[in-house]
């Protein structure tokens, strides 16, 4: 692979490329990884595959912002799922745990991840995804769905999952969706409106209904209740300038 910046559209590159950690190298240190290549797909992945040279020294240091937020949800999401085993093992009581997410900077996470793993398979990213990952107002803007992972809480893989599906004729990284599990958090991100159509070709595409599910867009709090009693909620802040 060519070691060259995948944010070079933006300008003021450094001379150094970095070795990037593409899922974050804190956030590697805390959560296992499946699935990120059709190859690779249902083996946990060693910390040393998972680098490459592909963003320069200046551009990588400015988006360490987003990085650490992503580790701010894995740990917010840590103390949940810790909180939970010990009630189901009869050792303790629902500690109710709010979660609060600058969406403005995970949102951001979520285009550098994409654009890390695009760059890896040999694509170049599409101007719409770099300049989100810098918090760049962009046309097409990316729009951002949010679902709780369907199902029994306590199966949840402690991992990190990522897929991309072209929409359309075109096969350019401008017509990619993609979906990132984050821990029993869902995340879809397009460069245009999750429609019933879309839905359903999403649906045909990987031979799921999955995504047929409500998604919301930019929503600003989920709650999560076991019975009557509220155990957790994610509070999304979405205006907050990452940037």
């Amino acid at each position: 692979m060519m070691k060259r910046c995948w944010a070079e559209i933006l300008g003021g590159c450094s001379h150094k490329i970095s070795r990037e950690h593409y899922i974050g190298r804190e956030l590697l240190q805390k959560v296992k990884t499946h699935g990120l290549h059709d190859d690779l797909e249902g083996h946990e992945l060693p910390a040393t595959s998972l680098k490459a040279h592909i963003l320069c020294e200046n551009h990588n240091s400015q988006l360490s912002d987003t990085d650490q937020e992503a580790i701010n949800l894995h740990e917010g999401l840590l103390r949940w799922f810790e909180n939970e085993e010990d009630v189901r093992k009869g050792n303790g009581f629902w500690t109710p745990t709010c979660i609060n997410i600058n969406g403005a900077l995970f949102s951001r996470w979520l285009c550098k991840f994409h654009c890390n793993l695009s760059t890896l398979k040999g694509i170049i990213p599409a101007e719409h995804y770099v300049r989100s990952a810098f918090g760049e107002k962009t046309d097409p803007e990316p729009r951002f769905y949010v679902r709780l992972h369907p199902g029994d809480s306590i199966s949840y893989e402690r991992r990190i999952w990522y897929s991309d599906h072209i929409i359309g004729r075109s096969k350019s990284d401008e017509n990619v969706l993609f979906h990132v599990y984050f821990m029993g958090l869902d995340f879809l991100v397009s460069p245009f409106a999750l429609t019933d159509a879309i839905k359903s070709m999403l649906a045909e595409i990987t031979g799921s209904q999955f995504y047929l599910g409500y998604w919301m867009e930019k929503p600003r709090k989920f709650v999560w209740k076991q019975g009557d009693i509220q155990t957790k909620s994610f509070v999304f802040d979405w205006e907050s300038d990452g940037a």
